[in-house]
């Protein structure tokens, strides 16, 4: 399962290595890390809101399109995984970089 490859490991480490898909890459920008940290709170903050909307659906049965890819459809459970699968390695790749920059 894609979500299963996506998941850091207990020790932090990531099996699964994936590059971002050109249309879904963010224009790199330095900003203030406490706005860049606002921001991605923000968004976390919108997807609690659309799991409580979520509450009393059957997330087995609906499947959704992804952003990555058109063709390619999830159950809407898998799909909340992977998000946040996706935002653990994330925030992994934060916690690296306040390594170095500290």
């Amino acid at each position: 399962m894609a979500v299963k490859s996506m998941t850091p490991k207990p020790d932090k480490s990531i099996t699964f290595k994936m590059k971002t898909f050109g249309k879904l890459k963010p224009k790199i920008s330095v900003g203030n890390k406490n706005e860049i940290l606002d921001q991605f709170l923000n968004f976390q903050e919108s997807i609690l809101e659309v799991i409580e909307g979520l509450y009393d659906m059957n997330l087995t049965k609906p499947k959704i399109v992804t952003a990555a890819e058109p063709i390619l459809k999830m159950r809407i459970g898998d799909a909340l995984h992977f998000m946040v699968a996706h935002n653990q390695r994330h925030i992994l790749q934060a916690q690296n970089v306040f390594k170095i920059i500290s």
